[in-house]
């Protein structure tokens, strides 16, 4: 089968011959410690369905299977919630939590199949959280109906609590060399935490979420603060982490200490260095919640629009860092998908002669396109350098 091939060829940008190197003898590194996953979900739900995954089935064609389902449920969503702002019915909720549990279920199952097949690869891994990182956005649409506040900058600020953890997760697995995953994580609890209350708002309702429970705080607000807690709780966590390892670094610099760690391209001794690594998830977050406080107007007649720019846009700088970890190469301060939101934020405040609806439509083309060609290079070079598929296996390349 032909691989569709993209219009510029970005993968192995700045890479050379050694980064190649890295990518060809990738070894999955990180662990999920999650004890819901350990005690339940795993031995009770994900091993017993695992009995009936055929063993030609490639690891990826599960990982799109998962991203499908909270695909539908955002669709589905859309159709009853346009505005972020109207009730929506109980059947819903139920549809949107057996969507959301299917996507964590199958997301768990895909590098349970890609050992079972022995065909664990950096693209894999890759494929898996490019789509991981789409999913942040696409997942969080039922929520934002649930809480009902319209296109304002309370859905957009609320819509952060998945992207900020993922961001910083991968952030940390670039300079840690692994994701570790805690015993409560996001991945797992915090994915059942809004399955749960979406199966509350099938028993009892739209409006069960907006009576007044603590101090006149609605359910919405209460959970969102919760959550956005818990997120900022282990976006820390992750910069106490690469701080420690880089205090472990600068020491073993110090000693003259070679080894793996020292010898690799990602190798830092200084946080504030590492910071720079984050300049551009900040520059997409400060400039598209600019604009909503600027253009309310146009924000408010395209939700989904600006939401998808949005969530588009982090999800190419999601999948940019972690090819960046597999080929351990350094990374750009700036990106090409920060133009078009810049270019409309320079109009709104130069009061331009280009409205504001053709700007959002703009970035919404040229993100798209930006990114859909970046998946399109990713498949086609990393295939060609590994000798592999992309939704089919190679018998030949089974690992012995």
């Amino acid at each position: 089968m032909t691989r569709l091939k993209p219009l510029v060829s970005v993968t192995f940008t700045r890479c050379t011959e050694e980064n190649k190197k890295y990518l060809i003898e990738y070894k999955p590194v990180g662990a999920d410690n999650s004890i819901t996953r350990e005690y339940i979900l795993n031995p009770y739900i994900y091993e017993p369905l695992m009995k009936f995954i055929p063993e030609n089935l490639a690891p990826n064609v599960i990982t799109l299977s998962g991203f499908l389902c909270i695909l539908v449920s955002a669709i589905v969503t859309f159709i009853f919630c346009p505005t972020f702002s109207e009730p929506i019915p109980r059947w819903l909720f139920l549809l949107n939590a057996v969507l959301l549990f299917s996507y964590q279920t199958l997301d768990n199952m895909d590098g349970k199949q890609a050992r079972k097949t022995q065909t664990s690869s950096g693209l894999g891994e890759l494929f898996d959280h490019g789509v991981d990182s789409l999913a942040t956005t696409v997942a969080a649409i039922a929520w934002l109906c649930v809480c009902g506040q319209g296109a304002t900058l309370t859905t957009f600020i609320i819509n952060i609590i998945s992207i900020l953890p993922f961001f910083f997760a991968t952030w940390e697995e670039y300079y840690i060399g692994g994701l570790f995953l805690g015993k409560i994580n996001g991945p797992i609890e915090g994915v059942l935490g809004f399955v749960f209350v979406q199966i509350l708002g099938a028993i009892f309702g739209y409006e069960f979420f907006h009576y007044p429970i603590i101090f006149g705080m609605p359910f919405w607000l209460l959970f969102s603060l919760l959550t956005f807690s818990a997120s900022c709780y282990t976006s820390i966590m992750n910069i106490v982490t690469v701080s420690n390892r880089m205090k472990e670094n600068k020491l073993k610099q110090q000693k003259g200490i070679e080894d793996e760690t020292t010898k690799s391209p990602n190798f830092e001794t200084s946080i504030l260095r590492s910071f720079t690594t984050l300049i551009p998830f900040f520059i997409l977050l400060i400039t598209y919640y600019t604009i909503i406080v600027i253009d309310k107007e146009t924000v408010a007649r395209y939700p989904y629009i600006f939401l998808i720019c949005e969530g588009v846009g982090f999800g190419y700088l999601a999948s940019n860092l972690t090819l960046a970890y597999l080929l351990k190469k350094s990374t750009a301060s700036f990106s090409w998908v920060l133009v078009p939101p810049l270019f409309y934020l320079i109009n709104l405040i130069a009061q331009g002669p280009i409205p504001s609806s053709i700007c959002l439509f703009i970035c919404l083309i040229f993100t798209i396109s930006l990114h859909a060609n970046y998946v399109l290079s990713v498949c086609d070079d990393i295939c060609n350098v590994l000798d592999i598929n992309v939704l089919s296996i190679k018998k030949k390349n089974k690992q012995q």
